[in-house]
């Protein structure tokens, strides 16, 4: 099962909550982002901690904090420019 699948069974699943006027394509929509963005947060991280490896900064508790800004910002472009790429294929209803 792709993913793609598999959001859109969850979607289909969630219809009911149209009653509340919640709409599912927007869950969907979220989960499609969320399941981009797994491989390219993996990588992402992984660049922070060899950059820390390379200043000499062992990836710790304490170090965190340098890390986790730049992972954010990098993060939530890339999640921005995929819901555009997203709503350009034609992804949402």
């Amino acid at each position: 099962m792709t993913t793609l699948e598999f959001v859109s069974v969850i979607q289909n699943m969630l219809y009911p909550l149209k009653i509340f006027k919640i709409n599912p394509e927007n869950i969907g929509m979220m989960m499609r982002i969320a399941f981009c963005v797994l491989p390219i947060l993996k990588t992402e991280i992984e660049q922070k901690r060899y950059a820390l490896k390379a200043k000499g900064m062992e990836p710790k508790l304490s170090n965190i904090t340098i890390m986790i800004k730049p992972l954010l910002i990098s993060i939530l472009r890339r999640t921005n420019e995929m819901e555009k790429s997203l709503k350009a294929k034609g992804y949402e209803e």
